[in-house]
């Protein structure tokens, strides 16, 4: 299917776009720690953050006059704002019963709360910006978690490990979307506008741990998960779901530096619970919420082997992987023209991944080290809308990153770079295709210095390579399965390159 215009296209108009973001972040943290005589331990600690976007659009607006050049035509403009005060506070406690037994208990809260704000004016005329589309959003979520678990170590070779956990998680969602009528912005009935989504989960578990001889172990698992969502609101549905999870992990050290490793393992996704609500995407559409969502299942094998260099210098750990996966998320049609989140059957997924890391001692640097990653996958489903075998939104062919990072203790000072490539991404609705500017490197050089204890000043040199990270657009009439294109958009984009100061405390 093309996803870019084919040679018939006409170029019709131009838009300049200048993007301006102020943001603020805030964060404070504690954690109060107390061993009693004993040995029984408890901790407590909490975080504050609150941070807030501010996004502007200025466009100037082109439209073509037929012989090769632009003619201005007017101006645009957008605004984006999002805020969210969010806290946490937890804590565990650990009793020890006997030599043998331990039990820990664990309890955590926490409360998000994001309110958005989406704004523009397609085509300004006269000195006010009288904005065309307007959206507001307000999600409050909340999570509270128990926990309790037993560990028995009856001897060196063998331990015990069990325990449940209860976790309650709400949403609750609200839209308003606006669009201008008659000189008026007028509300518009949107289905699911308003959500308020449950969930009470139970997670119980038991891992034991084998060690087989001084060069092998087993751990084997079974966790069960039971869960109930409800929805209501705009829309209304109820479920209740029951997963077995199976485990083990097997571990051969053929050398003091050499490992082999055998995994498999059936895992279970966790709903998004912002996919059962609708919301409006920063093109102004409207993307459909789904009560009906199921989780994301997928069974896993690994194999993988590493090396441990001599002397502490790092390793080298390679793995393959095999994943067969059901119910897999995707865009999916949700109302005739609405698309949103969705289930889209099963696919599979296999690949090879690599990671080193060295460090640099026979230079005399022991504390300057460099880690790679690097991925190489193959992952296909069926697409939604037309039927075909695609590789997914969500996965990218492949994946490198690199990092390193020198701390000169006598100094107190650190330095670091991290580079990443980007293969190509791609994006598909009902009735359009996205393809993201490919490849693509993204750099960040950042210092770090202590400037009295607890106190570290970071100066970050954020996008230093600044790509394009434009893209080619396509719509199709009435949807990609009947492949009429009707029009391109081929976009431009440079973030800019920008330095951020921070101080980071610890008392």
């Amino acid at each position: 299917m093309a996803t870019s215009c084919p040679s018939f296209c006409i170029f019709t108009n131009q838009i300049d776009e200048l993007i301006e973001i102020n943001r603020s972040n805030t964060t404070f943290s504690a954690t109060l720690g107390y061993t009693f005589q004993n040995g029984d331990q408890i901790r407590l600690n909490g975080q504050y953050e609150k941070w807030q976007d501010m996004g502007t659009q200025d466009g100037t607006l082109f439209d073509s006059d037929g012989v090769g050049g632009l003619v201005f035509t007017g101006n645009s403009f957008r605004l984006e704002e999002t805020s969210s005060p969010e806290y946490e506070i937890g804590g565990d406690f650990t009793k020890r019963l006997s030599g043998q037994w331990e039990m820990k208990f664990i309890g955590l809260y926490s409360r998000d709360n994001v309110t958005s704000l989406q704004a523009e004016d397609f085509d300004i005329t006269g000195d006010e910006i009288e904005n065309d589309v307007l959206s507001i959003e307000d999600k409050t979520a909340t999570e509270t978690i128990a926990r309790i678990s037993a560990a028995w170590t009856p001897n060196a070779t063998h331990s015990l490990e069990m325990g449940s956990e209860i976790a309650i998680n709400k949403l609750d969602a609200a839209l308003q979307f606006f669009e201008r009528e008659g000189g008026l912005l007028v509300e518009q009935e949107v289905a699911g506008a308003n959500a308020f989504v449950k969930e009470t989960r139970n997670e119980s578990f038991i891992i034991h741990t084998w060690k087989i001889s001084e060069k092998s172990s087993l751990e084997t698992a079974l966790f069960t998960e039971w869960s109930r969502i409800s929805q209501t609101g705009d829309l209304n549905n109820s479920r209740t779901f029951f997963f077995f999870r199976p485990s083990f992990d097997f571990r051969h050290n053929m050398t003091p530096r050499d490992q082999i490793q055998v995994s498999f393992r059936r895992s279970i996704g966790q709903l998004n619970f912002e996919d059962f609500a609708t919301t409006v995407s920063q093109d102004d559409e409207i993307i459909g919420g789904n009560p009906n969502l199921k989780p994301w299942k997928q069974w896993e094998v690994e194999i993988g082997y590493e090396h441990r260099l001599k002397d502490d210098k790092g390793f080298i750990k390679v793995r393959l992987f095999h994943r067969e996966f059901q119910d897999a998320i995707e865009r999916i049609e949700i109302a005739p023209g609405i698309s949103g989140v969705g289930n889209v059957g099963d696919g599979r997924d296999f690949g090879i991944a690599l990671d080193t890391s060295y460090r640099f001692t026979d230079l005399g640097l022991r504390n300057l080290v460099i880690n790679t990653e690097f991925q190489l996958r193959h992952v296909r489903l069926r697409d939604a809308f037309t039927g075909e075998w695609r590789r997914p939104d969500w996965a990218q062919a492949t994946r490198l990153r690199i990092d390193i990072r020198h701390d000169v203790q006598s100094l107190s000072f650190s330095w670091g770079l991290s580079v990443n490539r980007d293969a190509q991404e791609t994006f598909h609705d009902f009735d359009e295709v996205i393809v993201v500017k490919s490849p693509r490197y993204w750099m960040e050089l950042y210092v770090e210095k202590q400037l009295f204890r607890g106190i570290i000043l970071r100066v970050n040199w954020a996008n230093a390579v600044n790509p394009d990270a434009g893209r080619n657009r396509s719509f199709y009439q009435d949807g990609r399965a009947l492949g009429v294109l009707t029009r391109s958009e081929l976009r431009r984009l440079k973030f800019g390159r920008r330095v951020e100061i921070s101080l980071k405390g610890t008392f």
